[in-house]
């Protein structure tokens, strides 16, 4: 609680928040720019990292300064480094994703300058090369996806009715990938309708011009003609005229065909025999027929019948067309059965080379077995009793070395008297007072023993000495 008070534990990624940090006055605009490049990059770092397939992320920005000369500008540049989930892969949408994330988040900043990384040190963008070829890859993956559909499709339909292990199929299929664009115009599909129509009637009364052309005297009609001439001028002159117009059908279509399109499939299906009830062969004559003939089971090609039966299903299953050249081939064949050959029963001379090995190893814990029991343990033995006898015999109280410096029970030393003898209850330099010293405990002897460590750790050290030369 006191850590979370204090803000602790607190990440190292604080993205753009490292901009509100108090700056001093002589900040330079290269630190400025180096600080927003690298608050830019820990957001990209949170949010690659974010996804759910990527653990962790490191995100590193080669972002040039702008200059006013053409010639001397650069392009920026990215590197993304991520840490995928164990037993987790990128698939090509996932790894353009990140690519075009970081590209759109820097300014000036192209997606092919932007290199991808796994924890493994292998190049995850940028892979099949070329455009061309990237397009390439994805159109074969795309055809295989759909072989591997079909195909399924078929197996499902058939493995109940003959065994998953009875049935092979393979499914091919051209795909045409070309994109097509077109417009078309059409006129005329339907009948024309009439949208308007107009109608013009003249008719004129005035009288004409009459007499033989090229007569330099009018010569009067005779009688019956001039009846009718006389009617025609009165009926005068009319003309009609009449204006239609039609509205024509226009059709503009405008067809934008994707690529990706089934061109031809190709279906091929084989079929193990099956396994039927063969009755026992007719008695030869002249001889005698057994008493009880049993059938037999022998593997049979399948039927001619069946064949026709399991095309016409693979056939709806696949959705093939003829009119675009599609083929089923239906045939049946004996699928070969590899038995493991069983290994021949070894002689007892051979079984015995087999445990050769075996019976070499127990001889060999054997002897280590008896090398840890009969020397070693009584080696350790014997040394630890004469190194407990040592102990013993030294762990006697010994008030006075041989210096002639006395310690008490606590075994710090005693500073002699004025008069220059030892207490009474503490030996001198021979040990002739020393026989009634008290028994001391363990506390007392440890110390004793610390204190003759500090004053002389060499006699200390050739007391040992001695002690391993008398064990060995």
């Amino acid at each position: 609680i006191r850590m979370a008070s204090s803000g602790l534990p607190s990440s190292s990624e604080r993205g753009l928040a490292m901009l509100y940090d108090d700056q001093s006055i002589g900040t330079s605009a290269f630190i400025e720019g180096a600080r927003y490049n690298q608050a830019v990059a820990e957001e990209l770092q949170r949010s690659i990292a974010s996804l759910d397939i990527v653990t962790a992320a490191r995100v590193h920005l080669a972002i040039p300064q702008k200059s006013a000369f053409i010639r001397n500008r650069s392009e920026a540049n990215a590197s993304v480094v991520v840490s995928l989930a164990r037993g987790r892969s990128l698939s090509e949408s996932q790894i353009a994703g990140i690519v075009y994330l970081v590209a759109s988040s820097v300014s000036d900043l192209d997606p092919e300058n932007v290199t991808l990384i796994d924890q493994r040190g292998r190049l995850l963008s940028g892979q099949g090369g070329s455009e061309e070829m990237q397009m390439s890859n994805e159109q074969l993956r795309y055809a295989h996806q759909i072989e591997n559909s079909l195909t399924e499709r078929v197996v499902r339909m058939l493995a109940p009715l003959y065994g998953e292990d009875n049935v092979r199929v393979q499914v091919t299929a051209a795909i045409d990938h070309t994109a097509e664009e077109r417009t078309v115009e059409q006129y005329g599909q339907q009948e024309p309708v009439l949208r308007s129509e107009q109608i013009s009637e003249d008719t004129s009364n005035e009288a004409q011009a009459a007499g033989v052309p090229g007569a330099l005297v009018p010569t009067p009609p005779n009688a019956g003609q001039e009846g009718e001439l006389g009617g025609a001028q009165q009926a005068g002159n009319t003309s009609r005229r009449s204006t239609r117009n039609y509205e024509v059908d226009r059709t503009i279509s405008h067809i934008k065909a994707a690529g990706g399109q089934i061109q031809r499939l190709s279906v091929a299906v084989v079929l193990n025999y099956k396994a039927q009830e063969v009755d026992a062969p007719p008695p030869v004559p002249g001889e005698e027929a057994p008493e009880a003939a049993e059938a037999t089971m022998e593997m049979l090609p399948v039927t001619p019948e069946e064949i026709a039966q399991v095309e016409q299903i693979v056939r709806e299953a696949v959705g093939i067309d003829a009119g675009r050249g599609d083929s089923v081939s239906i045939s049946s064949a004996q699928f070969q059965t590899f038995v493991p050959e069983l290994p021949e029963e070894p002689a007892f001379l051979d079984s015995l080379s087999d445990f050769a090995g075996a019976g070499k190893m127990a001889l060999g814990f054997i002897a280590l077995m008896a090398l840890i029991f009969g020397v070693l343990r009584p080696m350790l033995r014997s040394l630890v009793s004469a190194s407990a006898q040592a102990v013993i015999a030294n762990a006697q109280p010994r008030y006075v070395n041989p210096e002639g410096q006395a310690y008490d029970a606590q075994g710090r030393p005693l500073a002699l008297p004025e008069g220059g003898q030892y207490p009474p209850q503490v030996g001198g330099p021979n040990g002739v007072a020393g026989s009634s010293m008290p028994r001391q405990s363990y506390d007392q002897q440890l110390g004793r023993a610390r204190a003759m460590v500090q004053e002389d750790p060499e006699r200390v050290a050739g007391v040992l000495k001695d002690w391993v030369a008398a064990d060995a």
